[in-house]
């Protein structure tokens, strides 16, 4: 009874909570701002239809997505299956016996010529139960972190989808850059050609040099090749956007687009720390850290004696209707209590493997909260700037469109070199791309921060026209 006493003494002392201080940054305030609330189809926020319809395509088809919830599916049945520890085991038996046997060598007068033989039939019936009475929770604390391991696997599969999802929109933003870059380059040398033409008639009525006929074609032609790198680089964005959408190319769902989507209101100031903390990643390294601490629990409860019931209940007769006569049966209780007493160190190892498991979860644990919330206060300070970039770069696009048209004016009137000319309308294409390319970063910048999030906010936002 005293050693009972100190085993209970010693599981009393035993940690059995895990306290997750997950302490959030004084200025994500949760009271800040109670008015955002959670958009789970915030690609829809684009307004852009194609992209709805790939991104509805992606998750229905994605073979990846598919194989992500299968390995969801297998784990929660690994948790019912550690689950079924706690429960007794019932197994029901049937068997019959039919026997023969001779008797040789009896001295029964008569039958020395003969070999006497007895037949006999035997049928049972076994009804067994057999149960660990668990006294200190090793069962509870396995079940449990199965339980938990399920949970980071849904949160994984949760992770993936976001994944996905940013990986269609991302994918699409620069498919659609891409398109308009064709355009906009072809646009370009439809009007390169225009000046090409008016070099060579200059230069056959002897008003330009070869140099600047050749500068023009040269023009041209650099330009037409530029539009068939894009068209190659359109062609893969496209491919890509098939395979997320677990389709074969061709791709003939995908139409040309028309703009890039337009960009929607101002970030909320003050997110509320609840955005973050539905981030998958978080949720899936919390489950880890709680299945660890299971586990440890669980090692550490192997030290303590064992104690399980085994008991049958059934008949046993030689005739077959007979099974179901009570004054036929037999039972059997069985008690077992094993005490582990040597083991070669191997429970003490365990539960030092089981302790750096659980201290390493809770590093993970705390790294995965610390790049969430240096990751989201990244993206919403640094947004200002990719603004302030696209604002600066249409101002100089509208510039260097004028001045192209101005260089080309002043060429026809034999005011200023064709090189001018060519300098002008390098600019103005340049600086075009670069706003083009401004505008999807932009946008890339506001998935990334939905991303980083979790997902996306409702706040009331409007749009706001491009610049």
């Amino acid at each position: 009874m005293r050693a009972l006493a100190l085993l209970v003494l010693l599981v009393g002392c035993a940690p059995k909570h895990l306290d997750i201080d997950a302490e959030m940054p004084a200025n994500y305030d949760q009271n800040q701002t109670p008015s955002i609330h959670i958009n789970d189809s915030w690609w829809q926020d684009f307004n852009a239809p194609e992209l709805n319809q790939i991104m509805e395509l992606a998750l229905a088809d994605n073979p990846g997505y598919a194989a992500s919830a299968a390995r969801l599916r297998a784990a929660a049945a690994q948790a019912q299956m550690f689950g079924a520890e706690r429960y007794p085991e019932v197994a029901l038996g049937l068997s019959g016996t039919r026997r023969k046997q001779n008797f040789i060598g009896f001295p029964i007068p008569g039958t020395e010529d003969r070999i006497l033989s007895s037949t006999s039939e035997i049928f049972t019936t076994n009804l067994s139960v057999s149960w660990e009475l668990d006294l200190w929770g090793r069962v509870k604390n396995t079940t449990l972190a199965a339980t938990q391991d399920a949970e980071s696997a849904y949160y994984d599969h949760e992770s993936f989808r976001l994944a996905l999802i940013g990986q269609v929109i991302r994918t699409y933003l620069a498919w659609v850059e891409t398109e308009q870059r064709i355009d906009l380059t072809q646009t370009t040398v439809d009007g390169y050609r225009h000046t090409r033409d008016q070099v060579f008639r200059r230069y056959e009525r002897g008003m330009a040099t070869s140099l600047d006929a050749r500068l023009a074609q040269t023009n041209v032609a650099q330009s037409e090749a530029r539009v068939t790198e894009l068209k190659q680089v359109a062609a893969i964005q496209k491919n890509t956007l098939s395979t997320l959408s677990g389709r074969f190319a061709p791709n003939d769902f995908l139409s040309h687009p028309n703009a890039l989507p337009s960009m929607l209101g101002p970030v909320p100031a003050g997110l509320p720390a609840e955005l973050i903390q539905r981030r998958p990643d978080i949720a899936a390294a919390e489950a880890r850290l709680r299945a660890a601490f299971a586990r440890h629990q669980a090692a550490i409860k192997l030290k303590y004696p064992r104690f399980s019931l085994t008991g049958s209940l059934g008949t046993s007769s030689n005739q077959l209707h007979d099974l179901v006569n009570m004054d036929a049966g037999v039972w059997q209780l069985i008690g077992n209590l094993v005490q582990p007493i040597f083991q070669g160190g191997r429970i003490k190892a365990n539960i030092a493997i089981r302790a750096a498991e659980l201290e390493g979860a809770e590093a993970k644990f705390r790294e995965s909260l610390i790049q969430a919330y240096n990751e989201v206060h990244l993206l919403i300070t640094s947004e200002k700037y990719l603004e302030s970039q696209v604002t600066h770069l249409a101002e100089a696009s509208d510039q260097a469109t004028k001045a192209q048209v101005l260089a080309e004016a002043r060429y026809r009137n034999g005011i200023a070199p064709y090189v001018t000319v060519l300098e002008a309308q390098r600019r103005a294409l340049q600086s075009q791309s670069d706003l083009i390319a401004s505008r999807r970063s932009l946008l890339e910048h506001r998935v990334n921060l939905y991303l980083a999030l979790g997902g996306g906010f409702k706040d009331h936002v409007e749009r706001t026209p491009q610049p």
